[in-house]
Parts: structure tokens; sequence; C-alpha cells
């Protein structure tokens, strides 16, 4: 029997988006892959416009390199004026035919990983549910690494990027969601590196 926790327990664990090891998942993978990318909290930090520059600076040298086929940004925010910031973002991060953003997909539901699929190949007539190179990068066990789970895609669980300074309840919602998934890691015997 599988453990019940299964289904939360990433492929990979990074301390954040510049800090993974794009070759490695390259060399996992087989080849070039898709990368579906959590918004706040994973791009960027929760409350914050911009992506930080070290985390740009990855993804572009992971496109350049030849290991990203397509990038799409995914987002749990029903919030309007999010959706528009992230097609702002992913204009502004400049992916040209790398990106493509999906408003509140309803995470981990499978259909919101294929209809990001769609879009991250442009074909609709591809069967995406037999894609084997697609990466799922969340800071939430329980949307984006499970929803992976779910689709048979491989996934990477970063830690969840915090505001310096923001609404103290928002704060402590995030933070009790983290401890929430730092224990359950734990008790898969996972745990993040220390650099």
């Amino acid at each position: 029997m599988k453990h019940p926790l299964r289904l939360y327990l990433p492929t990979w664990l990074f301390r954040s988006i510049a800090s993974i090891d794009f070759e490695a998942i390259y060399r996992k993978v087989g080849g070039q892959f898709f990368l579906l990318l959590d918004l706040d909290g994973t791009l960027r930090a929760l409350g914050s416009r911009k992506v930080p520059q070290p985390i740009i600076d990855a993804l572009y040298k992971a496109i350049e390199d030849g290991y990203i086929l397509g990038v799409c940004i995914i987002s749990n925010t029903g919030l309007k004026m999010l959706a528009g910031d992230v097609a702002a973002i992913a204009k502004e991060l400049g992916f040209g035919y790398h990106a493509c953003y999906i408003p509140n997909p309803q995470k981990p539901e499978p259909e919101a990983f294929y209809a990001a699929l769609r879009k991250a190949t442009f074909d609709t007539a591809c069967e995406i549910e037999k894609l084997t190179n697609v990466v799922v990068v969340d800071d939430q066990l329980g949307t984006g690494i499970v929803g992976a789970n779910r689709c048979g895609f491989l996934s990477v669980f970063v830690r969840p990027m915090l505001p310096k300074f923001w609404l103290l309840p928002m704060l402590i919602i995030k933070w009790l969601k983290l401890r929430k998934d730092l224990t359950i890691l734990k008790k898969l015997g996972q745990e993040f590196p220390k650099n």
C-alpha cells in the first residue's frame, strides 16, 4: 500500500527557482521539458509585483542552455488585478513564445495543468496527458505538487518567498501553510537542502 502522503512528495526540493539545477532535471527527463511555474510565493514574493533578478537570470540561462521548451505561469488567484499582473510579468520577462498564463486554474485539479500545457505547447491536438517532459514548480505541496503528482509530472518544491512587510493575517496564513508542508515533508523523510 502506498503511503497516504505520497501525493505530497515532490521530485526535488530547492530553496528557490534561482537554485534549481536545470541540468539535472534535463538529464532526468531525458531532454527538453515544459516548465509550469506558480506565481505568488514561487516566482515572486507574496504581495510583490517584481520577480527577483536571480530568478530571471536562472530562467533565462535554462532557456538559453536549451533545457526548457516552454514556460507557463499558473496562479490560483481569482483576482482580476493580479491576472493582469501575471500577463505583464510574462511580457516583462520576455519569454516571448515561451510564456503564457492560466488565470484561476483551480490547482490541484489535473485539468488546470493540462490547460496550462495546451497553452505552453501551443497545441490543442497534442495528447497532453501522455507528456512525460513536464516539470511543475510550486511553493505549496497541496496545490502544485499534489497536482503534478496526480498528472504524473515531475515537481519541484521551493520555499515560499515571503515579503519583508505585509499584512500580518496573510503572513500568518502563509506561515501556517509552510509549517504544514514542512511537517508533511518530514514525515516523508525529506528536507530542503541547506545551501
